[in-house]
């Protein structure tokens, strides 16, 4: 599933700024969308958790290469620690995503709180592209 913060603010906190509390664990009036009902669930069903896409951001921002969002640090350093926390073989994938309605992160010095948050877990993260050595991409 893909998770954002910006869409919870939007359809969750009247389009104000949503905390990570909310993400793991708040309500909705449309349904328990929240990441608690959803490792429930994995562990009630015995399937794993996947979320192909996830990030912070606010419904203005444009993703990659638009600038900051949010940049909000302690959304995703939360994060981060919520999937470090699940149980082994449970999680399966994260990629944080880059386009709307995400903040950018893959920018060099875009949003750098989340940056910080970001290479504070995984130290050999890269941003910018430097890490890649090939081709351009199409």
């Amino acid at each position: 599933m893909d998770f954002y913060q910006a869409n919870i603010s939007h359809y969750n906190d009247d389009g104000g700024t949503s905390t990570w509390a909310m993400a793991q664990s708040g309500t909705s009036s449309s349904g328990p969308i929240v990441l608690d009902w959803m490792i429930t669930f994995a562990k009630k069903e015995s399937v794993k958790v996947a979320l192909s896409e996830y990030g912070a951001g606010a419904p203005s921002s444009k993703g990659l290469g638009s600038g900051p969002g949010l940049d909000d640090g302690a959304w995703t350093q939360a994060s981060i620690a919520w999937m470090t926390g699940l149980p082994a073989g449970l999680f399966l994938w994260s990629n944080w995503s880059d386009d709307e309605p995400a903040d950018d992160i893959v920018t060099m010095g875009a949003n750098p709180a989340e940056q910080a948050a970001w290479t504070a877990a995984w130290r050999g993260t890269r941003f910018g592209g430097t890490w890649w050595k090939g081709a351009t991409p199409p």
